[in-house]
């Protein structure tokens, strides 16, 4: 994927210790963000991000977000308490698509967490 493939991803998280929801987009050549988190004070609707669009590309990229299977969940376990999370892509074609969990995670999700805290200046919700 080139750099002007890249149109938004937007990741949502429902858990027992909050909740956070963030969008990432391009626009004029700059990465903006959105997020609304629950245990931060500087949420916001629409700011640009000091990370440049071609090194989260690029990062995004190396992550596999595309490979992660649609829909994770913890086998033989019936688990009450926890966190769902979703996260959709947008490409500049309007093709969409969404991967989603419950309580199971892809097996760089740590890392996938860290890239969107860099971009918006830490999620606080990396364990």
């Amino acid at each position: 994927g080139g750099v002007g493939m890249f149109e938004s991803i937007k990741f949502e998280s429902m858990a027992y210790r909050g909740f956070a929801n963030m969008k990432v987009w391009v626009q004029d050549g700059e990465l903006h963000y959105a997020k609304d988190v629950i245990l931060a004070d500087d949420n916001t609707d629409d700011a640009v991000s000091p990370m440049t669009v071609e090194e989260f590309w690029k990062r995004h990229d190396a992550l596999g977000v595309k490979g992660w299977k649609e829909h994770y969940e913890p086998v033989d376990v019936m688990v009450l308490d926890g966190e769902s999370w979703t996260v959709t892509y947008e490409d500049s074609d309007y093709k969409k698509y969404t991967k989603s969990g419950d309580n199971e995670y892809p097996a760089n999700w740590k890392k996938f967490l860290k890239l969107l805290s860099e971009v918006a200046g830490n999620l606080r919700i990396v364990d």
